[in-house]
């Protein structure tokens, strides 16, 4: 079978990208958004949007997860067990986070140092762990807080990065012993035999997170062998997994927290959305509305701007006295209308624009793309509200 993606995220055989995976990534950044305005409607505003109901809490993030294991397994494949091209990779992954997102937090950071916010976004470690994207300690948020997801992130990146620099089978039972660690500990975390203690080591190493990135993994391995029968099925039945999960547990008030069970509730019906996505591009010439694959291109400076724009939001329409009801909020829908159209413009023209500028200093070999086309990233979004 043809690669499925080349020249990163461009579908093989017709030149345009998997538009329907990217789609599912701004599903993936507007449940998030929707989960930022309940929770950040409820501490400034007195009350969230539409009842609670979309307080989807780590929902949005384990589609994320599971998109990027798809992402980057499919677009890397080829390069596993080849040094030399264990370089370009990572320069490559390292343009697609770092530089945008250093613009965001150089920008967050004087607000914290000017006083406002949680104080411990003042501290130095945490703010030089912030750029380097280094796990912070338990309890404690880097500058941007919905980056801590991006620690998962790039750690993932390096573990893939071994199976590229390395052709030894040692890594492979590396990641063996990587990721076993990570089901039993989910396993005895969700059974109530034990509980991992609070270190760096069992936190973020070991965390349940990590699956998510292999799930994604797993299925872009699968579907590069099989046919898969009535894609769109698979899609729909994952989508209404997930609606249907989300809902109910917020609508349960805490009698299922999701911040402890999202990779158990959000996992399978992620791993369907990715699988009939991805199957259903494949299979069909007819691309989805341009609008929403260009909301997917920009759904990672979706993702960083989101939490700050909605604060400032609503910190504003407090000073005002305005706002809604608990059942009708009409700030929140023009807020997370506006942080789309902003994040959309930033991409167009700021994250975009210095993308291609760093990929043509630093990767010269890379072909030159279509206009229009993007790197893609598989973006984690935050499931705290941790300002």
């Amino acid at each position: 079978m043809p690669e499925l993606i080349t020249n990163e995220g461009r579908a093989a055989g017709d030149g345009h990208k998997m538009a329907r995976l990217q789609v599912l990534r701004a599903f993936a950044a507007f449940s998030v958004v929707a989960y930022h305005l309940t929770v950040r409607g409820q501490s400034l505003l007195g009350h969230g949007f539409f009842g609670g109901i979309f307080d989807l809490s780590g929902a949005g993030v384990d589609l994320f997860f599971v998109l990027s294991g798809f992402i980057i397994f499919t677009i890397h494949r080829s390069d596993i067990g080849s040094p030399n091209r264990a370089g370009r990779y990572l320069k490559k992954r390292i343009i697609r986070i770092y530089p945008i997102y250093w613009i965001v937090t150089l920008v967050a950071l004087p607000v914290y140092l000017a006083g406002y916010g949680v104080g411990s976004k003042r501290d130095l470690a945490v703010i030089l762990k912030s750029l380097i994207l280094f796990p912070q300690s338990p309890g404690k948020f880097p500058v941007v807080n919905v980056a801590w997801t991006l620690s998962f992130e790039m750690f993932f990146y390096l573990m893939f990065w071994l199976l590229i620099r390395f052709r030894s089978q040692l890594i492979a039972l590396l990641w063996v012993a990587w990721l076993v660690p990570c089901a039993v500990f989910l396993f005895l975390k969700l059974t109530d035999l034990w509980q991992p203690p609070g270190n760096l080591l069992f936190t973020f190493v070991f965390s349940e997170r990590n699956l998510e990135f292999a799930l994604g993994c797993l299925v872009a391995w699968l579907i590069g062998r099989v046919v898969v029968p009535a894609p769109r099925l698979f899609l729909l039945a994952g989508l209404a997994a997930f609606l249907g999960l989300a809902f109910s547990a917020s609508l349960a008030h805490g009698f299922v927290p999701l911040q402890d069970n999202s990779v158990a509730l959000f996992a399978i019906p992620s791993v369907l959305m990715v699988l009939g996505a991805a199957a259903a591009d494949l299979g069909s010439r007819r691309a989805p509305p341009r609008p929403l694959v260009y909301l997917g291109d920009a759904s990672y400076t979706l993702y960083l701007i989101h939490f700050g724009f909605i604060t400032a939001a609503f910190l504003a329409f407090r000073h005002l006295g305005l706002g809604g009801s608990d059942l009708f909020a009409p700030e929140a829908i023009v807020t997370g209308a506006a942080a789309g159209v902003a994040a959309c413009l930033i991409y167009r023209y700021v994250e975009k624009p210095m993308l291609d500028s760093l990929r043509r200093r630093f990767i010269p070999s890379q072909l030159a793309a279509p206009a229009g086309a993007t790197d893609t990233v598989a973006t984690p979004l935050s499931t705290k509200d941790g300002l």
